[in-house]
């Protein structure tokens, strides 16, 4: 009789585990889903928010070195150092720092917010000439708070 109980309590554990993991699995992707459907019917929302954080990454940049003035920097986020490697720009990055690509100054700048550092800054040829850096980073719309 203890064996069938013990046996029991064990499977009730087990079920009201994995009922509880679903609950939870639920409610989040809810969330999400809803979080999701608000963008999507209010995408100023996200392009507030990326306007605010780009400012931010400007000015904290800018407080480290002479930021090029006249123009808006492109702002992407380093998503696959690894990949990157090749090129000596990247060759010190790592996943989650920015780059300040700057077209008109032609001048692109890698910089690691959780540390707040300038990585390295190189000239950026663009139209007709080879491009001495070749972002192949993914754009950034809402830049992660890094914690190093």
């Amino acid at each position: 009789m203890k064996k069938f109980l013990v046996k029991n309590g064990i499977v009730i554990l087990v079920v009201c585990g994995i009922v509880v993991f679903l609950g939870i699995g639920t409610w989040k992707y809810r969330e999400v889903s809803m979080q999701l459907h608000e963008l999507k019917t209010n995408p100023s929302k996200l392009q507030e928010f990326t306007q605010d954080d780009q400012k931010t990454l400007v000015v904290a940049v800018g407080k480290l070195m002479e930021l090029p003035s006249g123009e808006e920097p492109t702002i992407a986020q380093v998503s696959d150092a690894e990949k990157l490697k090749e090129q000596p720009f990247f060759m010190s990055a790592q996943n989650g720092d920015r780059v300040l690509i700057y077209t008109k100054a032609r001048k692109a700048i890698l910089y690691r917010p959780g540390i707040n550092k300038i990585i390295d800054v190189a000239p950026v040829n663009i139209g007709g000439e080879t491009t001495a850096v070749t972002p192949s980073v993914v754009p950034t719309k809402t830049p992660e708070k890094q914690t190093n």
